[in-house]
């Protein structure tokens, strides 16, 4: 009797173990990314898969992920406005697509977001971004460069693009987080007398 109990329990377990696992129980991305809400909830979710634990946990097969990341990228390239442009880019990013494309976007959000995204590791095409017209673009690629290898980066910039790391840095337009980074490319300023 205990023996037939015992594996009436195991079967159960067993039973539940696999119904937990049906793609009914994922969480899922939204299938149409075609507004700006739905774009966020599946950056979120995409973030969150970030952390291998949470990754572990949800165990989503990789065809989702797949169809995940080319439903990000799509809605990347579409008519969406263009935070949720850049919402739809870091999502794929995060499901590990290429975005250097993205780095010539026609949106100075999508060209910020790219650039925050590749980061300093893609120093060759963020150094041309340092004559973006738009100066948000311009202080998140150089802000990156510099924040990497200051004295790399200056070498790299020519005249005109050592003046732009210091218009920046001063610029009130320009977040203060990139201003920041930029200070790095400046020179050192002496200090302040005591008085």
């Amino acid at each position: 009797m205990t023996s037939r109990l015992l594996l009436l329990i195991f079967l159960i377990l067993v039973a539940g173990a696999a119904l937990a696992r049906e793609p009914e129980s994922y969480p899922s991305f939204p299938s149409h990314l075609t507004a700006p809400a739905a774009v966020r909830a599946a950056a979120r979710l995409a973030h969150a898969l970030r952390d291998p634990l949470v990754a572990e946990r949800l165990d989503l097969p990789p065809d989702v992920l797949d169809a995940a990341r080319r439903d990000c990228l799509e809605a990347a390239r579409g008519p969406l406005p263009a935070e949720a442009r850049a919402d739809a880019l870091s999502c794929a990013a995060d499901l590990g697509a290429d975005v250097r494309s993205f780095l010539g976007d026609a949106q100075a959000p999508v060209r910020a977001a790219a650039a925050a995204l590749l980061g300093a590791r893609a120093r060759k095409e963020l150094l041309p971004l340092a004559g973006d017209a738009d100066p948000e673009v311009a202080a998140t690629a150089l802000g990156l460069l510099c924040a990497d290898d200051a004295r790399t980066t200056l070498g790299d910039l020519d005249d005109a693009g050592r003046a732009r790391v210091a218009a920046l840095s001063a610029d009130r337009s320009v977040d203060r987080g990139h201003a920041a980074e930029l200070a790095l490319c400046l020179p050192d300023r002496p200090a302040k007398k005591k008085r």
